[in-house]
């Protein structure tokens, strides 16, 4: 946040920014600025203000990227109410866990190196990507 180079996005409850070391161009996380480990904790109010917030993003990728195939992904805590395996085994989990989303647009395909490594070759620097993004607001 203090360097502000891989930032894409802040508001009062969400941050997004291209996070270090990207596995795919332009690739953004979403977190909220204060924690939360289960998604089911947003009220109205944050649903709608997270609304706006991914509407904001993606209508930055799309002024930089064009009308671009994307996948985005919601992190959220595991059910506690699923069946512990040992008693207190998510007692934690309140604060180990973040919520995040992921937004991977869909740019470059896997390729031999991908597949045989499971490595990323990401030809873009997260910091570019974010500035390109930065000034599409």
């Amino acid at each position: 946040m203090a360097d502000g180079t891989r930032l894409v996005h802040v508001c009062d409850e969400f941050v997004s920014f291209c996070p270090y070391a990207s596995r795919f161009p332009y690739e953004i996380v979403l977190y909220p600025r204060r924690h939360m480990h289960a998604f089911s904790e947003l009220d109205e109010t944050l649903t709608e203000r997270l609304s706006a917030h991914m509407l904001e993003v993606f209508r930055r990728l799309r002024a930089v990227l064009g009308d671009v195939s994307l996948n985005w992904l919601l992190f959220d805590a595991p059910n506690p109410k699923s069946g512990a395996r040992r008693p207190g085994h998510w007692g934690t989990l309140p604060w180990d866990f973040h919520w995040h989303i992921e937004i991977l647009p869909r740019l470059t395909p896997h390729s031999g190196f991908e597949w045989g490594t499971g490595l990323h070759i990401n030809p873009s620097p997260p910091e570019d990507a974010a500035a390109f993004l930065r000034d599409a607001g």
